[in-house]
Order: C-alpha cells, then structure tokens, then sequence
C-alpha cells in the first residue's frame, strides 16, 4: 500500500489497483472499482478531491460507492467473468475446459445463484462437508476452483476478502509406483499396433514423451543426423473436445531428447516411409492425410486392445512415459540427466524413477556379500 500526496492506493493480488480517499468527515470514500494501472487509481483519486473541493456533498459521493457494492453478482456471474478474463489472457484451453467442468457438475448446482457475498467461510465448509466427492482429485479441482472464483472476486472489489477456509484434508500417499513394461514388453506392443502409429510406442516409450508431445511433433522436431527429438509445443483438449497445439505443460517442458540407437532407426524409417518433411506431423489422425491432430481417445482405441491381449490390462499410453524414466534410472541417468529428459521442475517428480537405479545398486551390493 502506498500513500499518495491525497488518498491511498494498493496493489491487489490480480495486479490491479484500489484507491480510497484519507477520513473525511470520519469516513473514507472507496473507489467503485479497480484499476488496471496506479496511474488511473491516482487520476481517480485527484477527480475525487476536485470534487469535494468543488463542495460536492460527500454523503453524495459515499452513496454513490453504496449503491455500485450493491450491485453484488451472483457466483455464476463471477465465473463467467473470470473465465472470460482467462480466455482473453490466452490461458491453456485444457484448464479453461477443467473449470467449466468443475464448475458445470459440482459448483453451479448449488452456488451458482448465491451472491458472492454469501460465500461465508462457515458455509463452504459445510457445503464441502455435504459433497459426496467421487474422488480427492476431484474434491482437489472444484475447491480449488471456488478458491480462485472467491480471490477473484476480492480482486475486483465485489467482496472485502476472501473467506479463510480450513477444508479437512483426506489421508492419502503420493503415488511413487507406475505400471512399466519391460523392453520385450514395448518390442510386442509396437508390433500390435497399426503401422502408422508404431512410432508413438517409440517415443513414448524410448524417448518419455507426453502424449500430447507426440501429437504436436513436426518432421523438423528430428534431427536424424543428431539423434535428437525436440520438444517445444503440445496439443490440448479445449471445450466441446476442439483440438488445438500451444506451449508444452511447463518452461522446464521446452528440452531436446537424445533417441536411443535402435528406435531412432525405426523412427527414420517412419519418416522415410511416409514422406514426412520439415512441417509435416509424424503422426495424425487415422483417415486425415496427415493433416489433424491425432486424438488421445483415437490412439488408445488401438493401443488398449493389444496391451489387453499381451496379457498387460491396464497398462495406459502415459505409462509408457513412465517406462521410458524408469529404464533411464536403471541405465544410472543422475537426478538433473532424469529431470531435463522429462521436462521436469519439480524435483520430486524425478525422484519417482531414480529409485529404479538405487534399488539396482542394492542388489549389486547385496550380491557382493562383504
């Protein structure tokens, strides 16, 4: 907060500004709305001292503030508000998809007509209480949800403050165990699927990438000469199921990957085969000549029924993710080697696979007795 030659001005945590004159006659008077920049908050704030100057009533002035609070908005207009800001600020169509679902099955029913001001501490607790949460995820994604809804209506003035909550947080374990398969395992796979679509088995499976990685691959990605695949976009899953190619999950996402010796061979002859030049995808979608995205739900269509009949029921596509940092940790690939193949900023993610190479050098130090 800083104090100006007349009034006060603050930075909210969106970034935008609030302005309020000092005590007038034992009252101070609020600015109606936010500003985008201190500098608008400042113009505000000398308009409201020309008029008190001009002996403008300030009982007038402070209904005026009185009567814009009470035009409070309901919860359902707070997030189409906030989802429009999001959307305008280019933010991942997969998130914008997540709220509206969120909000769709699990906020809307029950809050989307209630005032924001009516968003008390005590009833959200008991509203979450009353929530029969088909999962903690799930539980995770709407509180968070109504979190960031209830932040953003502070921001924009409609409430003093977000309400602070204390949800009871159920008891569970971070997952550090993932189905991997074997490098047999990932030969026979690759032999099942469609011939077009071997290639994803390679790059997931050798090369640890996302599926949505693989997806957005362009023949220019592979530098055959290098053995290198670079990764820098993804495809997402906006709203009503619309495909759409941005950047990578996160800044640690952006990273080349070198391709062991044998898949790279295979991946080459991917290329060769199918005439794939510079800005042509490597894979695509199944009767498309090449030209749209291949869809998650078209791929495991093929990728789930041969899993199922090499006896490996439940294995999932991003499993093979998974399988790719495991045999990397089994290979003796240190923390940072493990963190910059997977795109990772969190170290704890990477820890998943190293345990793959400490239990290796158990059993080594097991067999030499001592």
């Amino acid at each position: 907060m800083s104090r100006e030659a007349w009034g006060t001005i603050r930075q909210l945590p969106s970034g935008n500004y609030q302005a309020q004159t000092p005590v007038i006659d034992g009252h101070r008077i609020k600015a109606p709305n936010t500003f985008r920049t201190r500098n608008e908050a400042w113009t505000w704030l000398l308009r409201a001292r020309v008029r008190i100057a001009d002996g403008e009533d300030i009982e007038q002035m402070r209904e005026e503030e009185r009567v814009v609070a009470r035009k409070v908005p309901t919860m359902q207009q707070v997030f189409v508000e906030m989802l429009t800001q999001m959307e305008q600020a280019d933010y991942s169509p997969n998130t914008i998809r997540t709220y509206r679902s969120s909000w769709v099955r699990y906020l809307q029913p029950d809050i989307g007509g209630m005032p924001v001001t009516k968003m008390t501490s005590k009833w959200i607790v008991a509203w979450d209480a009353g929530m029969k949460w088909e999962a903690q995820n799930t539980r995770r994604k709407a509180t968070n949800l109504l979190k960031r809804m209830l932040t953003y209506a502070a921001d924009a003035g409609y409430i003093e403050q977000v309400p602070r909550v204390r949800l009871a947080v159920a008891n569970r374990q971070r997952r550090t165990k993932y189905l991997t398969a074997t490098p047999a395992q990932l030969a026979a796979i690759r032999e099942g699927m469609p011939r077009e679509l071997a290639v994803t088995i390679d790059l997931a499976g050798w090369c640890a990438l996302r599926f949505g990685e693989i997806a957005a691959l362009r023949g220019g990605d592979i530098d055959v000469l290098a053995g290198t695949v670079r990764v820098t976009k993804s495809t997402k899953r906006g709203i009503g199921g619309a495909i759409s190619e941005g950047p990578v999950k996160t800044l640690a996402g952006n990273r080349t990957v070198a391709i062991p010796p044998a898949a790279l061979e295979r991946i080459k002859q991917h290329l060769d085969e199918y005439g794939i030049g510079t800005t042509d995808l490597v894979v695509w979608q199944p009767g498309s000549q090449g030209k749209a995205w291949l869809r998650n739900k078209e791929l495991h269509s093929r990728f789930d029924p041969v899993v199922k009949s090499l006896g490996l029921e439940g294995l999932r596509f991003h499993d093979l993710r998974h399988t790719g940092l495991t045999l990397a940790g089994e290979a003796g690939a240190t923390l940072a080697e493990l963190m910059a193949r997977a795109g990772h900023s969190d170290v704890g993610a990477a820890m998943i696979y190293q345990h793959a190479s400490m239990e290796r050098d158990r059993a080594l130090a097991a067999k030499l007795g001592g």
